[in-house]
């Protein structure tokens, strides 16, 4: 009986380690077809090596990121001195067949700008917003109310999508990743 125990022990040894090896010959090139990547660490800058580099305006700094890590993420000043990114139009920014737009974000206010321009509880914040590209423009816009943060999708010439993160408090991270194809 010993010698049985010993043998599964021994075998499932070697199956753990046989699956370990499939693991780790697995691996994704992240870099493969990237055209933009911001650190946001104290700059603008565009990392993929395609000269993407961003421009603050208004109300835009730098702020201590999900990790801790001091001016490692953009912050902007809000509806009293409303900030933003602009990137410059680019060739390796134009897509006609797709694209994916990956970021972590987090709303700090309730406060937010309304169609009409005015601004108040309940107004939208746009985290990010993409002009031109597959019949209009891409943009996203969240709204915090009570304990829920309520994220629109859409394209200008599309239905919008609509999502909810529920329970939600101010000031939490979250991970967007948002996918456009040439439709």
């Amino acid at each position: 009986m010993k010698q049985i125990k010993t043998t599964i022990k021994l075998f499932l040894l070697i199956g753990c380690f046989f699956i370990g090896n499939i693991k780790l010959v697995a691996q994704v090139n992240l870099s493969n077809g990237l055209v933009a990547f911001y650190p946001l660490d104290n700059n603008r800058l565009d990392y993929s090596g395609n000269a993407n580099n961003g421009n603050g305006i208004g109300g835009t700094g730098f702020t201590t990121d999900r990790f801790g890590n001091v001016n490692s993420a953009a912050s902007f000043a809000g509806t009293s001195n409303s900030g933003n990114i602009t990137i410059p139009p680019s060739s390796s920014l134009t897509f006609s067949t797709g694209c994916t737009f990956a970021f972590w974000a987090r709303v700090n206010s309730a406060t937010g700008t309304f169609g009409n321009g005015s601004v108040g509880a309940g107004g939208s914040q746009s985290l990010f917003a993409k002009a031109g590209d597959a019949g209009g423009g891409l943009w996203q816009l969240s709204r915090f109310s009570g304990n829920t943060l309520t994220n629109e999708i859409g394209n200008n010439s599309t239905p919008t999508l609509t999502g909810t993160f529920s329970p939600y408090a101010l000031n939490q991270w979250f991970h967007y990743v948002v996918t456009m194809d040439a439709n």
